[in-house]
């Protein structure tokens, strides 16, 4: 009897009983995000911004490296950072808030991206 209830939880448990539960590989892709948004507006995150004068907070949002591209006519304050006429890029990983400041006549153009896609 003891024998047909032995090969009764074989059969049922599998063949490889005393194999753990920590062996057995699961994966899972989490695909990028990035995005950015204002601050004082809620809603959806968008890949490109253009931004006249005013102090504006923008929110980077990332789950993985990212690269922001900065075009600005005129000039503009990032962060504390003076940016002349040109285009700057900025690389960075994860979450971020950055005030921009755009003066009169002014205005920005934000681009972002995975990092080492453009």
């Amino acid at each position: 009897m003891r024998t047909w209830i032995l090969a009764l939880l074989i059969l049922v448990g599998g063949v490889a009983p005393a194999q753990s539960a920590a062996s057995v590989g699961v994966g899972i892709r989490i695909p990028a995000v990035v995005g950015l948004r204002l601050a004082e507006v809620e809603g959806p995150m968008v890949s490109a911004l253009e931004l006249g004068p005013g102090v504006h907070t923008l929110r980077l949002v990332a789950n993985t490296q990212w690269e922001l591209r900065v075009e600005v006519e005129g000039q503009a304050l990032l962060a504390n950072l003076s940016l002349q006429a040109g285009t700057h890029v900025l690389s960075g990983r994860g979450r971020l808030t950055l005030t921009l400041e755009v003066p009169p006549g002014s205005r920005v153009r934000l681009k972002v991206a995975l990092a080492g896609i453009s």
